[in-house]
């Protein structure tokens, strides 16, 4: 791979994210609804109240959006949430909550608001690139697989619908704890929507390479290519392919921490300081088409290369 052609390609992935981020410091004044949905606001306030008293184990019945929703409630070793979607699609709605013995109630309620979020979403998969995302989700899966489960983690925490329900995470976190905006902010700085971003700026692609042997992680790679970038075009071959495909994932990773840590910030000034953002292009156009542009130029170099 050139190396012309390598600098060509990082101007062009600066250009547009030096524009993403215009849009995030320039825009303020107008709500918006695809980053923080207004009901799951006004759901993060009942469910706090509800939680109070609640006994664990608990399964109850809440009239959600219009649809009955049995949320099941117990102890586990660490907060979890899953929603059984071959039962959503076929009208069993369930959302499966686990929390710590010592579980912090907001936390909990704020766990309750990422489902909801991701019903949202997948529910509105017509109306946006959302079910897209959770395709990917599908497919990825099959990557939580021994040492290759580390990048497989970094993909997922990056997918459009994981950073839409872990921002809408934030207000029902902080909103009801009665803290400054100082001490609410030290409090995300320890939780895991704050983890998953500082993760993924701490991806190293040259240490994640040299955990493999070469032949066993282009065979991986190029796996991961075809099922689930659906890509049949694009073949890894040598150690120096490696190297140029993960470079540019671990540059991705890295923009995507920086943007929504940004869009974090934001949206406690929304909580404390009521400011309202919005994106030009909307948060799901604009990071779509960055992961776009980047997988149709990280072929276009290699097909140069391969000549």
């Amino acid at each position: 791979m050139k190396k012309t052609n390598i600098k060509k390609f990082k101007e062009l992935f600066e250009s547009i994210n030096s524009k993403y981020i215009k849009n995030i410091l320039n825009n303020s004044g107008v709500e918006n609804p695809i980053l923080h949905h207004k009901d799951l606001d006004e759901l993060s306030e009942y469910f706090t109240n509800e939680f109070q008293s609640v006994q664990l184990p608990v399964s109850k019945k809440y009239e959600i959006f219009g649809v009955l929703f049995d949320i099941k409630i117990s102890n586990g070793l660490s907060y979890s949430s899953h929603v059984d979607w071959d039962k959503f699609m076929n009208d069993v709605y369930e959302i499966d909550i686990k929390v710590p013995i010592d579980y912090d109630l907001n936390y909990l309620s704020s766990t309750l608001i990422h489902e909801l979020r991701h019903i949202i979403d997948f529910s509105d998969g017509a109306k946006s690139s959302g079910l897209s995302s959770f395709l990917m989700d599908i497919h990825l899966r099959n990557f939580n697989i021994g040492l290759f489960s580390e990048f497989y983690t970094l993909v997922y925490l990056s997918l459009e619908h994981e950073l839409l329900a872990r921002n809408n995470q934030i207000y029902p976190y902080i909103k009801f704890k009665n803290l400054s905006k100082e001490e609410s902010l030290d409090i995300l700085k320890k939780s895991f929507i704050w983890d998953a971003l500082q993760n993924l700026n701490n991806f190293d692609s040259t240490s994640f390479i040299k955990k493999f042997k070469t032949y066993d992680l282009i065979e991986k790679t190029n796996s991961f290519i075809e099922n689930v970038l659906h890509d049949n075009t694009m073949i890894v071959e040598d150690e120096n392919d490696l190297i140029s495909f993960y470079n540019i994932w671990d540059e991705y990773f890295k923009e995507i921490s920086k943007n929504w840590t940004l869009i974090l910030l934001s949206e406690v000034d929304r909580i404390y300081e009521r400011k309202m953002w919005v994106f030009n292009e909307g948060i799901r156009t604009v990071a779509k088409k960055i992961l776009i542009e980047r997988w149709v130029k990280t072929k276009s170099l290699t097909i140069l290369h391969n000549i």
